[in-house]
């Protein structure tokens, strides 16, 4: 009788333990983002889109929808998705950006880009507080934002540069 009360005892124990859920990315913005980068030295990673632009949508179904990659983003960034012709005014720093009438790009994409904005999507990151944003175009998949993404949550930035850094990187993300 003992043992039937000890293997009911561990199965109920074992049927309780929370079984391991994918959790989305979890998006702030710009302004927790950068009160992040300030206090907890979180590096920044900004996803610039447009509704219209198809690639943006891939990566929106492709890559930030991946366990793996959100998994590490939402453990080493303060992720920020931005729609570069939205009409929201954004507070960075000392300064309000908006998007200006008759255009038809906000001030703000322009800014987080240092005026390098050329097509959709885009990615930024600012690896830590005063440093310059690295902007990457272009459509990435999981496995091209694996080296980059570890690159800079590693602190690797700080000692080579991507070319040495990429020469050993063994990816897991395929």
């Amino acid at each position: 009788m003992q043992s039937i009360n000890l293997i009911i005892l561990i199965l109920s124990w074992f049927f309780q333990q929370e079984k391991p859920v994918n959790q989305p990315l979890q998006w702030v913005s710009p302004a927790e983002a950068e009160i992040a980068l300030q206090n907890t030295r979180k590096p920044v990673l900004v996803s610039l889109y447009t509704d219209w632009c198809g690639w943006c949508r891939l990566m929106e179904k492709n890559t930030w929808t991946d366990s793996r990659l959100a998994r590490y983003v939402n453990e080493h960034f303060s992720a920020v998705k931005f729609n570069a012709e939205s009409s929201v005014v954004v507070e960075w720093g000392k300064e309000r950006f908006n998007l200006q009438k008759g255009r038809r790009t906000h001030d703000f994409a322009f800014f987080i880009t240092k005026g390098k904005l050329r097509s959709y999507p885009t990615l930024i990151i600012i690896p830590a507080p005063g440093e310059d944003p690295q902007v990457i175009p272009g459509y990435l998949t999981p496995g091209d934002m694996e080296p980059i993404l570890k690159y800079f949550a590693s602190g690797a930035w700080k000692e080579k540069d991507f070319a040495q850094f990429f020469r050993t990187f063994r990816g897991e993300w395929k």
